[in-house]
């Protein structure tokens, strides 16, 4: 049911016949004197009239609000690109989520209004905390977006882990990296020395203990390992934001693995072992 709301509103910022139909339901200018509620015809894909007009009102200004996101959104990728391709840092990260000027904030102020306003928002839905969903949703269409210029072969593919940290003591952190296991393969498994020959600590802390590993997550198993993990516990030095572990895959016969095929999670604590938060990215280079 997430999943299919947040399409629907992407898909109206890029529809706007979908939003005025909307708003026509909600002023009833179609069907004057007329509130028809239940669900929604299937061209919207699912859903339901709220039961009280209001609340239908407050929806909408939410969907339309989310529309404005995922346009905001693929305007700070877009100007992110031009500045890569121009050598420059490319700000995205400020763009979406600085406190004062990031377009996720400013979507969750918007969102939090219309919420704390009765009627409010109907609770089957965390409306407010919809923005990271929409971003991902726009993220997720840059590596089609930017074709051009993709590599048709590849002997291997170099995965560098990026990381930062909510909190500035970061001691034991542990990342997993999932990878596709038709396109991309690590020789051995679990922590074989062929496995340690590929992860490598990028940190530059030489006295904590790194671990890797490799392992097959499908249930059940097919013995195709589909994630390669790199731990680090750190007793004098607080682990840096920044470049954390690097994986080298070999490429599979035919297969280009492209960097949307790879995901990162992160697992993190403070020296006292309380959980923190933080991120996982990826960069991908690849060997011809």
């Amino acid at each position: 049911m997430k999943t299919t709301f947040i399409q629907r509103l992407f898909h109206a910022g890029m529809r706007p016949a979908l939003v005025a139909a909307l708003v026509a339901v909600a002023s009833g200018s179609a069907l004057a004197g007329t509130y028809v509620t239940g669900p929604l015809p299937s061209e919207f894909g699912g859903g339901f009239i709220p039961p009280d007009p209001a609340v239908l009102k407050n929806v909408q200004k939410a969907t339309k609000e989310a529309a404005k996101l995922a346009a905001s959104v693929e305007k700070c990728y877009a100007k992110g690109v031009a500045n890569f391709a121009k050598g420059k840092a490319t700000g995205v990260t400020t763009c979406l989520e600085d406190p004062a000027k990031g377009v996720l904030p400013k979507f969750q102020a918007k969102l939090a209004g219309i919420a704390g306003k009765a009627p409010g928002l109907p609770p089957c839905f965390d409306f407010p905390t919809a923005g990271a969903a929409v971003a991902s949703l726009v993220k997720g269409y840059n590596a089609v977006n930017y074709c051009d210029g993709a590599p048709t072969s590849c002997s291997q593919v170099i995965v560098t882990v990026h990381t930062s940290y909510a909190d500035p003591d970061a001691a034991g952190v542990t990342t997993f990296l999932s990878y596709p296991e038709a396109k991309a393969d690590i020789p051995g498994s679990g922590n074989d020395p062929s496995v340690q020959e590929r992860i490598v600590n990028l940190t530059g802390i030489g006295d904590g203990l790194f671990s890797v590993g490799d392992s097959d997550t499908d249930l059940p198993p097919n013995l195709l390992d589909d994630r390669a993990s790199a731990g680090l516990l750190s007793l004098n030095t607080a682990v840096p934001d920044g470049v954390f572990a690097e994986a080298t895959f070999d490429c599979k016969a035919g297969e280009v693995p492209l960097p949307s095929d790879f995901g990162c999670a992160l697992d993190a604590s403070d020296f006292d072992g309380n959980t923190i938060a933080g991120n996982c990215g990826v960069s991908v280079t690849y060997v011809p």
